[in-house]
This record gives structure tokens, C-alpha cells and sequence, in this order.
């Protein structure tokens, strides 16, 4: 079966085929694929980090709460004590006055204190682990907000980026639109077949050096190549197999 061939202007036929590549690498930039992935990766980020924040909150709430009812105990243990200390007061006044204390009622009475004491450090002890744990915590919370912060702005950035791509890419995608309508004015009748490819989603135009397909890698052969080796450089031809339309080289 014979090729189908239409005749071209071999320079507007190669500018085409660039202006036609250039535009499908420029379609393919405009998908932004590895950016869309570090933004969606940063705002995966930014999520769990929202996530870890308000998991610190609820501790942190839990936290004060624990280290207000420390403070309670703490008042209610140093009234006590307080109480404690003035009636061993009262009655060591009364012992040196030689009103009946007993060194039995001196003893039991100071231990009576020192217990108190002795529950006294403990709460101050729990105290201290409370402020300390409520420190890190707002350590944690603090770091946090300014990974928070930091990816926020990178994320900003990044969309600022893209929107600066996109631009750029959809002003060189209307320029090259403009440049293929002009290559296809000046392709005489080969512009029917590659406005067709390009209307059916094929790439218009390919190359085809030594008789293989610029678009599906096939190689001439037979009659095919013969017809192929004796047409003039920039003819345009169907591709007997994917039959994109490709130009004699």
C-alpha cells in the first residue's frame, strides 16, 4: 500500500514540529507535578502538626488543673501545719510555765509536726515536677508553632511559585498557539492532516529520520521504506501504523 503524502514547506514544517514540542513540554509543565507534591506533602504536615497542638492543649489543661489542686493542697497542708505549730507553741509556753506537759506530750506533738512537714515536701516536690512537665509542655507547644509558622510560609512561597509559573506558562502557551496557527498558514495542503491529529489529541507532526515514526517508534519497511528513501525532504506523510502525520527529513 502506497504512503500518503502531501507536500509541505520544508522550514515552516520544521518550525511546526519545534513549536509542537516545545507546547506539549510546556502542557506537561503546567501540571507543576513535583511542587503539587511538596505542597501537598506541607500541608499533610501542617495538619499533624494541628493534630500534635491540640493534643499538647488538652495535656496542658490537664496539667494546670493537676497543678491548681496542688496549690490547694499545699494552702490547706501549710494551714494545718500552721495550726500545728502554734499549738506546740501554746504548749511548750505551758511546759516552761510548769503547767503539766509532759515530755511524752512534747514528743508525740513534734511528730505531729515533722509528719506534717514530711506531707508538706511532698506536695512541694509534685509542685516542682508539675512546673516542670508544664515547661516542657510549653516548650513542645512553642516548637510547634514555629514549625507551624515555618511551613506556613513555605507553603506561601510555594503557591506564590506556582501561580508565577502558571502565568508564565499559560503566556508562552498562547504565544506558541499563535506560532503553530502561523507554521500550519504556511504548510499548504499537509495542514489539513496535521490539524486533524491535533484535534483528535495526536501530536500533529513528528519527525521520521531514516524510516523510523517520530511518534510510535516504528521502522518503514519493505515498500514502505522504498517509497519513504525516494520522497523529497519535507514531504509530509501518514505513518502506515499509528498514521500521525510525519515529515521527510
Amino acid at each position: 500500500m502506497a504512503l500518503t503524502t502531501w507536500a509541505a514547506d520544508p522550514a515552516a514544517a520544521a518550525e511546526l514540529i519545534a513549536h509542537l514540542r516545545e507546547s506539549r513540554r510546556e502542557t506537561h509543565r503546567r501540571a507543576q507535578t513535583e511542587l503539587v507534591a511538596e505542597l501537598t506533602e506541607l500541608a499533610a504536615r501542617h495538619r499533624e502538626l494541628a493534630a500534635r497542638h491540640r493534643e499538647l492543649a488538652v495535656r496542658s489543661g490537664e496539667l494546670t488543673t493537676a497543678l491548681e489542686d496542688k496549690h490547694r493542697q499545699q494552702r490547706e497542708t501549710a494551714a494545718r501545719t500552721a495550726d500545728q505549730q502554734s499549738k506546740i507553741s501554746a504548749m511548750e509556753a505551758r511546759l516552761n510555765a510548769g503547767e503539766g506537759m509532759t515530755s511524752r506530750d512534747l514528743v508525740a506533738l513534734q511528730g505531729d509536726i515533722d509528719s506534717a512537714k514530711a506531707a508538706l515536701a511532698k506536695l512541694e516536690d509534685a509542685e516542682l515536677e508539675l512546673l516542670e512537665s508544664i515547661e516542657e509542655l510549653q516548650g513542645d507547644v512553642a516548637g510547634l508553632k514555629q514549625e507551624s509558622a515555618g511551613i506556613a510560609a513555605q507553603g506561601k512561597e510555594k503557591q506564590a511559585l506556582r501561580k508565577r509559573v502558571e502565568a508564565e506558562i499559560a503566556t508562552r502557551l498562547a504565544e506558541l498557539e499563535t506560532a503553530i496557527a502561523q507554521d500550519l498558514a504556511h504548510m499548504g495542503p499537509a495542514a489539513d492532516p496535521v490539524r486533524a491529529d491535533l484535534d483528535a489529541g495526536g501530536p500533529g507532526l513528528m519527525p521520521c529520520d531514516a524510516g523510523a515514526c517520530g511518534n510510535c517508534g516504528d521502522a518503514l519497511a519493505g515498500a514502505d521504506l522504498a517509497e519513504f528513501k525516494a520522497l523529497q525532504p519535507g514531504t509530509v506523510f501518514s505513518c502506515p501504523d499509528c498514521e500521525v502525520p510525519l515529515l521527510r527529513q
